[in-house]
């Protein structure tokens, strides 16, 4: 019987960025694709502290937002605590980089959707009831 790990039946969603016209030289395929699942506990805590993340309608695009939104998916791609604290901001710079505004409130999106804050909140205010 294999380990039971958390967040195993979650679904995977992937995207794609293009290469650039160097890399593709080099290479067969023209498109990156990277693919996130739902963020662990330290993975939500870490998109959690961002303040784009609970504020998904905003449609600002300012090089604030977007760079709080593509380090919020940055976070839900590398899911490795190493890589999440040393590889987030120069992962977070390529996505803002290669990604449009318009992309990346889309994958905050996905991500809000799938990381199962709602439940999360929910049961934190039913925690919060006093009994009776």
């Amino acid at each position: 019987m294999k380990p039971f790990k958390i967040g195993e039946d979650s679904p995977t969603i992937s995207f794609t960025v293009q290469k650039s016209r160097f890399s593709r030289l080099f290479s067969e395929k023209p498109d990156r694709t990277f693919l996130f699942s739902q963020p662990y506990l330290g993975g939500l805590g870490r998109i959690g502290t961002i303040r784009d993340f609970w504020n998904i309608e905003n449609e600002d695009d300012s090089l604030f937002h977007r760079w709080n939104r593509a380090r919020i998916v940055a976070i839900a791609v590398l899911q490795n605590i190493f890589a999440v604290r040393f590889l987030t901001w120069p992962f977070a710079l390529y996505l803002l980089i290669k990604l449009d505004a318009e992309r990346l409130r889309k994958l905050v999106k996905v991500v809000h959707s799938i990381s199962g804050y709602a439940d999360y909140a929910d049961s934190v205010t039913l925690l919060r009831i006093p009994k009776q």
